[in-house]
């Protein structure tokens, strides 16, 4: 579906200037040529179409962090979260320190927390929602530090140890 297309990328790309709140539909329809009534058949509102294309992005990423990861290994899991988000780093970009920030981290932290009541499975050292809560913050604030360095000074090999030595407080015992 091509509008649906062109109005992902238009928010997008607005979220580059502007913070979210201080974008409209209309906004949304100039920049992306689409007229105003085909943005509301596809979407209740520019919260609707952000969350579309945050929320797969969120949930991927949210599967791959601590503290409720599918691999055992804090580490792998970390290098994983990490690949990831280094795949999608403009989208990522502008998710953490464009326009959308705010919004990203309340979703972040939302599924974060949705996991860990899914898993029941608490850091030894914190309650459960309290360690997934610190995680979930810790994680966020750093990818958006990382994604915020010039690119090539910090690649994801070097990233990973020190996300390991933010989280390990949190984490383990």
């Amino acid at each position: 579906m091509r509008s649906g297309s062109a109005l992902e990328n238009a928010l997008l790309r607005l979220l580059e200037t502007k913070h979210f709140e201080e974008i409209s539909a209309r906004d949304i329809c100039a920049e992306s040529g689409v007229h105003y009534a085909t943005f509301f058949r596809h979407h209740a509102g520019k919260e609707t179409l952000l969350d579309d294309i945050a929320a797969n992005e969120i949930r991927a990423a949210a599967d791959l962090a601590p503290p409720y990861p599918r691999h055992a290994d804090e580490a792998a899991s970390l290098a994983a979260l990490c690949r990831h988000v280094e795949r999608r780093r403009d989208l990522w970009r502008v998710l953490l320190n464009g326009g959308a920030g705010s919004y990203t981290r309340q979703a972040w932290l939302k599924r974060v927390r949705t996991l860990s009541d899914a898993k029941r499975h608490a850091a030894r050292s914190l309650p459960g929602g309290l360690a997934a809560t610190c995680a979930a913050g810790s994680v966020i604030e750093a990818l958006s530090w990382w994604l915020g360095q010039p690119s090539g000074t910090c690649g994801t090999r070097d990233f990973v140890p020190m996300l390991e030595r933010i989280c390990a407080p949190v984490l383990r015992p």
